[in-house]
């Protein structure tokens, strides 16, 4: 996935934190995330990808639409609760964050639903512990889901939360 593909969840992460960012979306898009809503797309979702989101990544795949719907859903939690700053990668994130590597391992493996509600316990995790992370690592991951090229944000994530781990690991005896 190109670069700018990617780049947009970050842009619009930045945009949620905003306070001009109408909490009502925000709250619409956190609930709008799970596996009960799937195809009942809200009207802040199709505000957001409208106005952040590009044209060819959603506009006729509705099997994209969803998971926009989890990613913008996911991006939404971090807003509401992770601090300011710039986001580590996902993997980095969740080594500080002490994710278990049973844990990690379930997430790399999963896909489609699985994929979503195990990064949704992951995401939730770190915004609840206040470590920021990266969006397009979130949005790479989810959208990359069923593609040739699924396992280069699996293998980014696995490297990083691996080298976090082994630094701590290292630092500590």
């Amino acid at each position: 996935m190109s670069d700018d593909k990617r780049h947009w969840a970050d842009k619009l992460y930045q945009t949620m934190r905003k306070p001009y960012f109408p909490k009502g979306d925000l709250a619409e898009l956190r609930r709008g995330q799970s596996r009960h809503s799937a195809g009942h797309a809200s009207p802040a979702l199709w505000k957001t990808l409208v106005n952040y989101a590009p044209e060819n990544q959603w506009a006729k795949n509705q099997g994209r639409v969803r998971q926009l719907q989890v990613v913008c859903g996911l991006l939404a939690e971090l807003a509401h609760r992770a601090p300011p700053g710039p986001g580590s990668p996902l993997g980095r994130a969740m080594a500080q964050a002490e994710v278990s590597e049973a844990r990690v391992m379930r997430l790399l493996k999963a896909h489609g639903d699985e994929l979503h509600d195990s990064l949704r316990g992951v995401v939730h995790l770190l915004a609840s512990q206040g470590i920021p992370v990266r969006p397009s690592d979130i949005s790479w991951l989810v959208l990359s889901d069923g593609t040739p090229s699924e396992e280069q944000p699996r293998n980014s994530i696995a490297r990083d939360y691996y080298s976090k781990a082994k630094r701590a690991d290292s630092q500590g005896t």
